[in-house]
């Protein structure tokens, strides 16, 4: 309650809450309140924190000023709908499904079965997932006993064997489907967020993925940045600039907007960390990404930005990951959000 009682002081947040006077001790009224507060960020936090500052925009000796950003995705998230595919978030922590697939909680994880799951006769007992039709129990048993389905890095869960990893649950639909599966018998998560960010440090922007740093969501993604921002920035560093440059190009003349906006007016770099995994057979990438081709980038042989900015700060989300994992949707939209807020302004 604090925390949001600080945030209100803020005047662009305050106008989003003042019509409907959100502050009390009522849950319902807090949530809602969280809520306006998510809705505007997600629509002005670039906007609200435009930044320029000597680390991330340099004026050179001929009075031309040029600017650097680095992006790169970071894997953390709360919880998903657990039926394979659905990219929709969950009613509540408790139900870990979303509203179109509310109905299957508490049934038979497999498909087209609608008995209700048994009871968990002990707390090794992953067989709950299913009814008490011998079938159904064994399938489930199958799947666990499977060791192309199970991890080893675990914990003792569901009989020893689960599949949660300490950064995210990756879904094999190919496993589940084979074993008869409607969804997933572990918990869904977010596959991660998406970081722009000035070679200072400071975030610029920030957006939640619903797919593992597909271009289509990248190009969405920068597109409404930039377009909200009305800037761009002169060098953009990101691991897989090679591979996202040569999507642009190619696909110009289905949209010249995205190509004039994203491959025009900025000159996207490799950073040097990750370019040195970059195959040397890959002319485009070599001719076309390598911060050394750029002299502008260097004052001698001392770079002038620093490249692995977002990595620096994807470290620093490292720490509240864990926290993020079994918040629901909103809580987590909220505390990462005002976790950033005070970021930048620590920064600035």
């Amino acid at each position: 309650m604090l925390l949001l009682q600080e945030y209100i002081q803020d005047p662009a947040v305050s106008e989003a809450l003042q019509a409907s006077n959100q502050v009390s001790d009522n849950v319902e009224d807090l949530r809602l309140a969280m809520k306006e507060y998510v809705e505007w960020m997600n629509a002005h936090f670039a906007v609200k924190w435009k930044h320029s500052c000597g680390e991330c925009h340099v004026v050179d000796s001929k009075g031309q000023e040029y600017s650097a950003a680095v992006m790169d995705g970071k894997v953390m998230g709360h919880l998903l709908c657990r039926v394979i595919g659905c990219n929709l978030d969950i009613i509540g922590i408790n139900t870990k499904f979303c509203i179109n697939h509310a109905g299957l909680k508490g049934k038979c994880i497999i498909s087209g079965c609608a008995n209700q799951k048994r009871e968990r006769e002990n707390s090794f007992d992953y067989q709950p997932l299913s009814c008490k039709e011998v079938e159904h129990m064994e399938a489930v048993g199958k799947f666990f006993s499977d060791p192309s389905t199970t991890s080893e890095k675990t914990a003792k869960k569901y009989g020893g064997k689960t599949r949660v990893s300490v950064g995210h649950v990756k879904d094999d639909e190919r496993n589940y489907e084979e074993f008869g599966f409607c969804y997933s018998p572990f918990d869904r998560f977010l596959p991660g967020v998406f970081l722009i960010v000035w070679s200072c440090g400071h975030i610029m922007d920030i957006g939640k993925m619903y797919s593992f740093e597909s271009n289509k969501f990248i190009t969405g993604f920068l597109c409404q940045t930039f377009m909200r921002l009305e800037e761009y920035p002169t060098f953009m560093f990101y691991d897989k600039a090679c591979v996202f440059v040569r999507t642009l190009k190619n696909g110009a003349q289905q949209n010249k907007l995205l190509h004039k906006m994203l491959y025009q007016k900025i000159i996207w770099v490799v950073d040097q960390f990750h370019f040195r995994n970059h195959s040397r057979r890959d002319r485009f990438c070599m001719e076309n990404c390598d911060a050394r081709s750029f002299a502008r980038l260097y004052q001698g042989n001392k770079p002038l930005f620093n490249t692995s900015a977002a990595e620096q700060c994807a470290g620093w989300f490292e720490k509240m990951g864990h926290i993020l994992r079994y918040l629901d949707p909103l809580q987590a939209d909220f505390f990462l959000f005002s976790m950033v807020d005070m970021r930048n302004e620590q920064l600035s």
